[in-house]
């Protein structure tokens, strides 16, 4: 069982839905590349993204992997998909070299590129804008 941090002698009561740099095991770490297939100035952007959502949305793993995704599909071209977690499995075969798999903290963060986006779709969101 875990042991609650105390305030003079008292147990420490966070809020919830509060986040608190001291308590994060996300803070002050650096990530870790542990395969990636992109290019060298993709992958710097790409990893600076990773850090700027991370930083930005630290355990909202739901808000990281839709930051990520839409930075990815700005900056590298569509489409791309994220998967953010502290606990997965993933089993992937690629054609291209567009695959990114980090860890920062306790947190696993997977993005490739899968396929390419269709004629129909560029005039859909040309038509939306």
């Amino acid at each position: 069982m875990a042991s609650v941090p105390k305030v003079n002698g008292e147990p420490l009561m966070i809020p919830p839905n509060t986040c608190y740099a001291q308590f994060l095991n996300r803070t002050r770490v650096a990530p870790i590349v542990k395969y990636c297939t992109l290019g060298t100035d993709a992958s710097d952007e790409a990893l600076d993204i990773i850090l700027a959502a991370c930083e930005l949305l630290p355990w909202d793993n739901l808000g990281i992997s839709n930051h990520i995704k839409n930075h990815l599909d700005d900056r590298l071209g569509t489409p791309w998909h994220v998967v953010v977690g502290e606990s997965f499995a993933f089993e992937i075969t690629s054609e291209g070299g567009d695959l990114m798999f980090v860890y920062y903290g306790s947190l696993a963060i997977m993005a490739w590129k899968c396929g390419h986006v269709l004629t129909r779709e560029i005039k859909t969101k040309l038509q939306v804008s």
